[in-house]
């Protein structure tokens, strides 16, 4: 938290105490409305949320008249909740209920200024609570603020959000000048811990709520076997797993495709020439094919979004990756809805949205990202594939092995949105001998800025170098989790370890 805040004082200039006040005065004045309530989930309308920012949601209780002139002063409020926001869009946010009841359409949110902590000079102490009479020293508040030479970091619940500049220019402006933290200001090293071994080769990862409880589940794809987890703070437990048909399976991708509030399992595979995916529901204790035969390669690209964003591209072993339509699950059954574009290029395998653009890898080893028909960004970074192939046919008896790559995940870097993916060099037994081999695989982390999401900012992280490849890279509720695959000289030897990663500022 300390080198974050101070990685954000990145400019000097005069000391002016109206910064800091305007600051806060928009803090004690900003009103937002909630605009839906599903479940404990509430939906806030507004601009400039923070992650972690804590919200007083008030209902009217009363009006208020001077009972002299009978003027109308106006209402009185009554607290009903407390909100923590954990997801921020352009024009609302949504979090969580902490402290309360469920709240109603049209109620008011505002900024919870009742619990905020100062870490600086006693006289920038007195003067906050000539506004805030509860702020009391400390970094353990709701809001967090920290006095260093250039101006105060701002974190809410612990999580950074921003910087107040001591700047004549901030101090002439009506409004503060407030710099919104991200991923390209900081120097991250990536540490990881072991959690488990698989004992066999994952081809594949992916995480949902796989029976509609609130919980993630870590779903994990094999030659063999499809695998689940529960996800414990520090432990994996496996409670169910399911043989695979006969057939080459690829990916495996996790979602709400259905009607229910449990998510579904997209299971891609190639059999023959084509392919023959099929989809599984968790019933019990046992995982369930509800759809099968499917000739497409299907993926869920926003999670946020399922229903809008649930895809199947063809593939064939002449054509390979071909037109890309929008698909729909409708009584046990998958429609198409109509062809869907998308960039040239396109490969749905490694392939996401993060803030509404299109992420993927091209076969070129590019990562690239569209918004619309524009290019927002070509990676000079080479993008190696993954342990998942299959062997097409060429020429005569001959065959071609066709590799597909994992996808990344839109994750939280300690409190800051980015998305993570990996990159896998690929050995010199692949270069030499055709041998599908990867020497290490090293984690990219990439975000999207500006005004419509047009500045593409994208670095390698330092630290840990996963051993031979990254399979996949799952974000859930518990943390982020990176699942790694090595190959021996013999089958048997192969296995995929589990690791929890973790984020700290340098």
């Amino acid at each position: 938290m300390r080198k974050f805040l101070l990685a954000l004082a990145l400019i000097s200039g005069f000391s002016y105490a109206s910064d800091l006040t305007s600051f806060l005065q928009k803090l004690k004045n900003e009103k937002y409305s909630v605009v839906d309530v599903k479940n404990d989930e509430v939906y806030i309308a507004g601009k400039d949320f923070h992650l972690g920012e804590v919200l007083v949601i008030k209902e009217q209780s009363g009006k208020i008249l001077n009972p002299l002139s009978h003027e109308f002063l106006g209402y009185t409020y009554k607290d009903v909740a407390k909100v923590k926001i954990d997801h921020i869009y352009d024009n609302f946010a949504t979090g969580k209920i902490i402290e309360g009841k469920k709240p109603s359409v049209g109620d008011v949110a505002q900024i919870d200024t009742m619990n905020i902590c100062f870490n600086g000079s006693q006289d920038k102490l007195y003067q906050i609570a000539a506004l805030f009479p509860t702020v009391r020293s400390g970094s353990d508040c709701a809001i967090s603020i920290r006095e260093f030479k250039n101006g105060y970091g701002i974190a809410y619940s612990g999580v950074p959000g921003g910087f107040v500049k001591k700047s004549i220019y901030a101090a002439m402006a009506q409004n503060p000048s407030i710099q919104k933290a991200s991923i390209k200001d900081l120097h991250l090293l990536v540490t990881s811990k072991f959690i488990k071994s698989v004992g066999s080769l994952v081809l594949s990862a992916d995480s949902g709520d796989l029976y509609g409880n609130g919980k993630d589940y870590l779903v994990l794809l094999t030659r063999d076997n499809l695998l689940i987890y529960q996800i414990l703070r520090n432990d994996l437990v496996k409670i169910a797993s399911m043989s695979l048909p006969a057939g080459h399976p690829i990916s495996v991708s996790v979602g709400k495709i259905g009607d229910s509030k449990q998510d579904y399992i997209l299971v891609n595979m190639f059999s023959g020439s084509d392919m023959s995916s099929f989809i599984v529901k968790m019933v019990g204790d046992s995982p369930v094919v509800v759809a099968k035969h499917i000739h497409y390669f299907m993926s869920i690209l926003d999670k946020n979004h399922p229903h809008k964003t649930f895809y199947g591209q063809v593939f064939t072993a002449d054509n390979k990756f071909g037109a890309v339509y929008k698909l729909a699950f409708e009584n046990g059954q998958i429609k198409k809805l109509g062809v869907a574009e998308m960039p040239m290029g396109f490969r749905i395998d490694g392939a996401s949205m993060y803030k509404g653009d299109i992420v993927f890898v091209d076969s070129s080893h590019r990562l690239r990202i569209f918004k619309g028909d524009t290019e927002l960004y070509s990676s000079s970074a080479i993008f190696g594939g993954s342990y998942a192939f299959v062997n097409l046919p060429f020429i005569n008896t001959n065959t071609i092995k066709y590799v597909f790559y994992e996808r990344g995940t839109p994750s939280d870097v300690i409190g800051l949105p980015a998305f993570l993916i990996g990159a896998n060099k690929e050995s010199s037994m692949e270069r030499f001998f055709g041998i599908t081999k990867y020497s290490y695989g090293n984690l990219y982390a990439l975000d999207v800025e500006g005004k419509n999401h047009e500045l593409v900012y994208m670095k390698k992280l330092r630290g840990t170098s996963f051993e031979e490849a990254i399979e996949g890279i799952v974000s859930t509720k518990e943390g982020t989790f990176v699942i790694t695959g090595k190959v021996g000289t013999i089958p048997i030897e192969n296995n995929s370890d589990i690791y929890k990663v973790s984020f700290k500022v340098l």
